[in-house]
């Protein structure tokens, strides 16, 4: 994802959000996402890649607070495919979805 937004979008910084809904148990995940946007940061220095941890239900009212706080166009958006059925209530909202 860093080398596509590299590569093809218009923007230097990279923000990788998790939304979690009890800060105790995805404590693990927290701190691994944290270590892992540090590592990318130090390995792509033409691109500032940030973690923004966030409290709440992932849902569209989440992506509209998301773009609306950190002024962020819902369709400049990614996010990785959690479910099936969350990606398709997120992708309604016109944040693109990527696959592996």
């Amino acid at each position: 994802a860093i080398i596509y937004v590299r590569r093809n979008e218009q923007t230097h910084t990279l923000r990788i959000v998790h939304v979690f809904t009890d800060e105790e148990a995805d404590a693990p995940v927290l701190t691994a996402f944290r270590e892992m946007a540090a590592l990318f940061d130090s390995m792509y220095p033409k691109i500032r890649v940030d973690f923004v941890s966030v409290q709440g239900e992932f849902c569209p009212a989440m992506i509209e607070w998301l773009s609306r706080s950190m002024n962020v166009p819902r369709n400049m958006m990614f996010i990785t495919q959690p479910d099936l059925i969350s990606a398709e209530r997120v992708s309604t909202a016109g944040v693109r979805v990527i696959t592996a």
